[in-house]
């Protein structure tokens, strides 16, 4: 018994030795991370030495002249506001991603943005086809989006983080319409434009307010709608002016506006023409020549704009990149701006929540596209402009304001 005994008290002892050099139980050590994973995202406060932007522009493509402008003029409202100190002593920094000119790589760029939570705000794209395929995840991604794209569909208050900083496309169209009824005496206008899903609803826009205001019925057989991929604009133009046009109406993409141009030139056609806001551009004037004498144009930007911040940006691009900016320089220059009006009023706190609040309350804020307001819609501006061009200048007809 008394072995038995003993037995069993060695056979104990080696199982707590064996248990004693074990390995022990790991001790839970905290997530640096731990904030960013269990707050919500849009609360998330990125604590880097930098605060960061993003930005999707086409820098591969056929748009990579254009996308390469609209980057610049975000770089360089980045840089003016680094130089004076930056946001609560911390600097700005763009993260940018390429979005091609494909809509597939486009929503990708984006949604590589949206996903990194230390990105508190996006500015882009330069499309509004490319905003409206991302819309639905805006509202998921909860972060403020700032999108340089023209759609009315684009402004709608249930998207709460989707800001639209440039006029609508229903404005432009009331604009278009008033000028050419009433300064272009256009009464049996044709109308050219490149086949898209906003140029489809522009188009249905003049046609509805040409009927609403003037009682003029503009027929199908008037209306001439054309690929991206079209070249053949020339026989195009032939076929509008066969109906009997009394004008011409173009809202085209840059480069078929540009070709419309040389060929209206070419065939010595004297009708008035309008175009779109391209037309306003000094892309334009360069690719156009001496055919871009005579064109009007409802613009949200031209180079010779007298506001303050309109001549300091076209001052400070001019020296900072040796080239004339475009309008879409300046959209993405107000853009990054507008979201540093907006961390003015976040205070310290700086989260994608606080940014988007802060973006709500900027009122009369002077930029380069006219002073902005944030309205109940999320777009900002209250007037658009009518331009022409003589003697290879863009000129100002008058300012249009609709609200």
């Amino acid at each position: 018994m008394k072995q038995k005994t003993i037995l069993i008290f060695l056979i104990l002892s080696l199982c707590f030795s064996l248990l004693a050099c074990g390995e022990k139980p790991k001790e839970e050590v905290p997530s640096e991370n731990v904030a960013e994973n269990t707050l919500p995202r849009e609360e998330f406060v990125p604590e880097g030495e930098t605060i960061q932007l993003g930005i999707v522009a086409s820098l591969t493509g056929y748009e990579t002249e254009l996308g390469t402008s609209f980057l610049n003029g975000a770089k360089l409202a980045v840089e003016e506001i680094n130089a004076k100190g930056g946001v609560n002593g911390r600097e700005l920094e763009l993260v940018v991603e390429d979005e091609s000119d494909d809509i597939k790589v486009a929503m990708e760029a984006a949604l590589r943005l949206f996903d990194n939570n230390n990105i508190l705000g996006v500015v882009g794209s330069i499309t509004s086809n490319n905003t409206l395929a991302l819309m639905d995840t805006t509202l998921g991604a909860k972060i403020p989006f700032i999108t340089c794209g023209s759609a009315d569909a684009i402004a709608n208050p249930d998207y709460t983080y989707l800001w639209q900083h440039r006029n609508k496309d229903s404005e432009f169209a009331k604009a278009l319409v008033h000028t050419t009824h009433d300064k272009l005496d256009m009464k049996n206008p044709a109308i050219l434009y490149t086949k898209s899903d906003p140029n489809d609803f522009s188009v249905s826009v003049v046609r509805k307010f040409y009927g609403e205001l003037f009682n003029i019925y503009i027929p199908d057989r008037m209306i001439f709608p054309y690929s991206p991929e079209e070249e053949n604009l020339p026989r195009i133009i032939a076929e509008a002016v066969a109906t009997g046009a009394d004008g011409l109406i173009s809202i085209s993409y840059d480069k078929q506006q540009i070709l419309i141009s040389k060929t209206l030139e070419e065939a010595q056609i004297d009708l008035p023409h309008f175009g779109n806001s391209f037309v306003s551009s000094p892309d334009f004037l360069k690719g156009a020549g001496s055919s871009a004498n005579g064109w009007y144009a409802v613009s949200d930007w031209y180079p010779g704009l007298e506001n303050g911040k309109a001549e300091f940006f076209l001052e400070n691009y001019l020296e900072r990149f040796d080239t004339m900016p475009s309008r879409v320089s300046a959209f993405s220059y107000d853009a990054v701006y507008l979201f540093y009006e907006a961390m003015q009023h976040a205070g310290d706190k700086l989260c994608r929540r606080s940014i988007n609040e802060g973006l709500a309350k900027i009122s009369d804020y002077p930029a380069v596209l006219g002073n902005m307001t944030a309205t109940e819609n999320r777009d900002f501006l209250d007037s658009v402009y009518i331009i022409t061009i003589e003697n290879d200048a863009i000129v100002l007809v008058e300012e249009l304001e609709y609200r």
